[in-house]
């Protein structure tokens, strides 16, 4: 429910209110994503704080805390008359969602799931792939209706339904809290069991966690990162412009929430599939394949024109797209273990919002400019086929040494590949 409701305030939903709410105010597009992008740099250094204190306290309260900022401010938002009004909610509602709201789901299930974390994620995922394939939908719907200031109104109770009642109950920090282990693996004598069970426990026992420091001194972390961040800079540029991109190029509204909502969809299967990939085979392999299909996928946006092109471009994107995210999420937690999941993750967050806040304003920038988006999306095909083939080199972090940067000898995280 977490994942899925987080999709109210993503770049597919986002674009959907680019063309009402700039053409009611006569903003730029630029003024509109300016916005979104403050809001993500302030949402990465917020997660600096927030993920020591998920690994400390837990996530429940901080969680419920973000959702229930995010729904107040959606409601806001049909309220406002002034760009600064504008600037002050979304500023808060994206600080809500990178700093707290996304950062906490990855972290809290890192640290329920070892050998199942592949599929754990992935069903996760699912929740937002489903959430993106309606969401953008009923938000359009309600706008063709009633006017965008109902539909951010429509959206705010939504948020709440879908999480308050949820994370309340039965959201809890880690197995060990309810004397259970990672996995759902039996909290007695770890040599009972079956010989799945006993198989499940010697590898859970072997994944060997990392603490900031230590993952600061591995290659591989600052490979990771930077594949994080590129990818997140033509992701979000990609997902914020689409809507508008696919007006612009002459389809209609309902082509073009078609075009989402099909992508959207399209990973559900996809992503599944990935999570069990992700647990049989090595994960930066997976990536380079994710990079790979999403080179192709925006080759074929910058050409996109007739109708086929713009469903071949959402089945193509919503194969890889998806997948992707699923693999870079794990990735951390393979190659660093759930210790400190997310003092790591808390670390990385700003450099990750940095590009995250880049690409929307990036994409606008070069729009504003040129009319057109040809320029940033060859960009972003260049981009995509660099960190393909630097994913190459990322090869999983040997045991920590705390004397020194990784060293050679037997890597003690198998899983991690």
């Amino acid at each position: 429910m977490s994942s899925l409701a987080s999709s109210v305030q993503l770049n597919p939903t986002i674009s959907i209110f680019i063309q009402p709410i700039t053409g009611d105010f006569g903003w730029t597009r630029s003024v509109f994503a300016g916005a979104t992008s403050i809001g993500t740099l302030l949402g990465g250094f917020a997660a600096l704080v927030i993920g020591p204190l998920i690994d400390r306290f837990g996530a429940k309260w901080i969680l419920l805390s973000g959702f229930f900022v995010m729904g107040g401010l959606l409601m806001a938002l049909g309220s406002i008359n002034a760009l600064w009004q504008f600037y002050l909610i979304f500023i808060f509602t994206r600080l809500s969602l990178q700093g707290i709201v996304n950062l906490t789901n990855n972290v809290v299930l890192a640290k329920w799931f070892v050998v199942k974390r592949g599929r754990a994620l992935a069903i996760s995922s699912i929740g937002q792939r489903v959430g993106l394939g309606t969401v953008p939908l009923f938000a359009q719907l309600l706008i063709a209706g009633y006017g965008w200031r109902t539909a951010t109104v429509g959206l705010g109770f939504l948020t709440w339904g879908l999480t308050l009642v949820p994370i309340l109950f039965w959201l809890r920090r880690r197995p060990e809290d309810m004397g259970l282990r990672p996995d759902g693996l039996p909290p007695e004598d770890e040599q009972s069991g079956t010989g799945q069970v006993k198989q499940a426990m010697v590898r859970r026992n072997t994944e060997v966690s990392f603490t900031l420091s230590q993952a600061l001194r591995t290659r591989s972390f600052y490979i990771l990162l930077t594949a994080l961040c590129i990818s997140n800079f033509v992701n979000t540029g990609t997902n914020f412009h689409l809507f508008p991109l696919l007006i612009d190029r002459g389809f209609s509204p309902n082509q073009g929430i078609a075009i989402i909502s099909i992508w959207s969809l399209m990973g559900i299967p996809t992503v599944a599939l990935g999570g069990f990939l992700a647990e049989r085979f090595p994960i930066r392999y997976l990536m380079i394949i994710g990079f790979l299909g999403l080179t192709l996928s925006v080759a074929i946006l910058l050409r996109v024109e007739a109708v086929w092109t713009g469903f071949l471009f959402a089945v193509i994107y919503g194969t890889f797209f998806g997948a992707s995210l699923l693999f870079q999420n794990l990735s951390f937690a393979n190659y660093f273990g759930r210790a400190s999941f997310g003092a790591i993750r808390g670390f990385t967050t700003p450099f990750q919002m940095t590009t995250n806040a880049l690409g929307p304003l990036a994409a606008a920038f070069v729009f504003d400019t040129t009319n057109s988006y040809s320029i940033i999306l060859t960009t972003y095909i260049g981009l995509l086929l660099f960190l393909a083939a630097t994913m190459l080199l990322a090869k999983p972090p040997h045991a920590p040494d705390l004397a020194g940067p990784e060293t050679s000898g037997r890597d003690s995280s198998l899983q991690a590949e």
